[in-house]
């Protein structure tokens, strides 16, 4: 069984996703799907954490593939 989530993003940080998502072929919602689940498996960013902080710009440049400048 799987469940539906939504967010609101700013302008900004959406038309990035939406960039990425173009540049990568493939659609937001599936990119959206292997950010959640890496997030949980990747070493660094552990549930608890993420549950207990807001992840940084950092961390979610590196979800998303984006360099930052």
């Amino acid at each position: 069984m799987s469940k539906t989530v939504s967010t609101r993003l700013q302008n900004d940080i959406y038309e990035k996703l939406l960039n990425t998502c173009n540049n990568k072929g493939i659609s937001v919602n599936e990119f959206l799907k292997q950010c959640i689940s890496k997030s949980f498996n990747d070493s660094e960013l552990k549930p608890d954490k993420v549950s207990k902080q807001a992840l940084s710009e950092k961390d979610l440049a590196k979800i998303l593939g984006i360099n930052q400048k």
